[in-house]
């Protein structure tokens, strides 16, 4: 992981599905992220905890 990434909560999570982007990140096996989540607020959360959003997630819609 790394800061600018958007990220969201891991399903196992309480906090599921929550969803905000990196703006710093450290290193290693229990390394810690600072992530801004779309409610507006800021705190760090293992990384562990996150996973990537990636285009590939995000669905398209036609429009008709």
């Amino acid at each position: 992981m790394k800061a600018g990434m958007l990220v969201r909560v891991r399903p196992d999570h309480p906090s599921a599905g929550n969803m905000g982007l990196i703006l710093e990140c450290g290193f290693g096996e229990d390394a810690a992220a600072r992530v801004q989540w779309f409610d507006g607020s800021i705190y760090w959360i293992n990384t562990q905890l996150l996973e990537e959003v990636r285009a590939s997630d995000k669905k398209l819609e036609k429009n008709t």
